[in-house]
């Protein structure tokens, strides 16, 4: 019984997901529209979108976790037998529970803090927001000729053995990265802090106003396979290149970055080129390695022409000009 209420809970979460990134695109589509013809942008729309991604991820969390198709590295737990994977899996899953509880705690007490504070900034100017060096919670210093019991260098080094250690033993990798990293700002700075750091954090990067182009990109690559588009660019590019030696390869290396450049996804690239060209590449008597190898080394071209997935997510996390990457 309590796993099906767990499985209704993540269907119910994954729903609110699929609704709040499809508004996100209809509004993000609506703004671009109403700028382009009649210079009248959505009011809100920054913050709307930025609202509206968050929960999307947020609500996808569940299900990525129910059908384990995050990131995660199986170099230990391949090679244990089938009891002993399962003991493991749950001391790893009990890891990612108590973190996602903690993070679901923390954005509820943040927004119940920002409701109270909204209340009181209606009135005055709340004095525990004053970031005056003395007092404050944006301000976080440590005593001045404070002993600790390990240096910072060490202290880093045992964090990033820490973190691979949970990697590699089968643990969601943005999960242990956000324990560690809770776990290291506790320790320097206060577990207060590093536990209400946890939620602001991430939804700083999660709540991005550029990251509402993904679903676009998405949503195009997805037309473009409804449509047939991507046997008509691999039927283009063979005709042009099937001449040359080789021609079959270069064609699928073509198509690949064809379709790359329109959906933003390798592994969309792949899935929808390889349906066509592994077929043709077997018929011609190519080797089967060869074949798969080219199909997927050529989907891996998306992230080098724009729009690219990739360079939108590397950007906003190194805050680099996502414009600037593109060029």
């Amino acid at each position: 019984m309590p796993i099906r209420i767990a499985f209704r809970l993540s269907d119910a979460c994954l729903f609110v997901a699929k609704l709040a990134i499809g508004a996100m695109t209809l509004l993000t589509v609506a703004d671009v529209v109403l700028r382009i013809l009649f210079r009248a942008p959505v009011p809100g729309t920054y913050e709307l979108v930025s609202m509206l991604g968050a929960v999307g991820v947020a609500g996808a969390l569940p299900h990525v976790q129910r059908t384990g198709t995050f990131i995660f590295v199986e170099t230990v737990t391949e090679r244990l037998t089938e009891r002993a994977s399962w003991r493991l899996r749950g001391l790893t899953l009990a890891v990612e529970v108590a973190f996602f509880f903690v993070l679901a705690a923390q954005f509820v007490f943040a927004t119940e803090a920002m409701k109270r504070s909204v209340g009181r900034l209606r009135g005055r100017i709340d004095r525990h927001d004053r970031c005056d060096g003395r007092r404050g919670p944006a301000i976080h210093r440590t005593r001045k000729g404070a002993k600790t019991f390990m240096s910072p260098e060490i202290a880093g080094l045992l964090g990033v053995l820490f973190a691979l250690g949970l990697i590699f033993l089968g643990t969601n990798v943005a999960a242990a990265m956000a324990v560690v990293g809770m776990a290291g700002v506790s320790l320097w700075v206060g577990t207060a802090v590093g536990f209400e750091s946890l939620a602001p954090t991430i939804y700083a990067k999660i709540g991005q106003y550029d990251l509402a182009v993904l679903p676009l990109f998405i949503l195009m690559g997805q037309l473009m396979f409804a449509g047939g588009g991507g046997e008509r660019l691999y039927s283009a590019a063979r005709a042009w290149l099937g001449h040359m030696p080789g021609g079959l390869a270069v064609a699928t290396v073509a198509a690949c970055a064809g379709f790359a450049a329109i959906s933003g996804s390798a592994i969309a690239t792949a899935a929808t080129i390889g349906a066509f060209a592994l077929p043709e590449m077997q018929r011609a008597k190519y080797q089967m390695g060869f074949a798969g190898a080219t199909v997927a080394a050529s989907g891996t071209l998306g992230i080098l022409i724009p729009p690219s997935v990739t360079f939108i997510i590397y950007g906003i996390l190194v805050n680099e000009s996502i414009g600037r990457l593109f060029v």
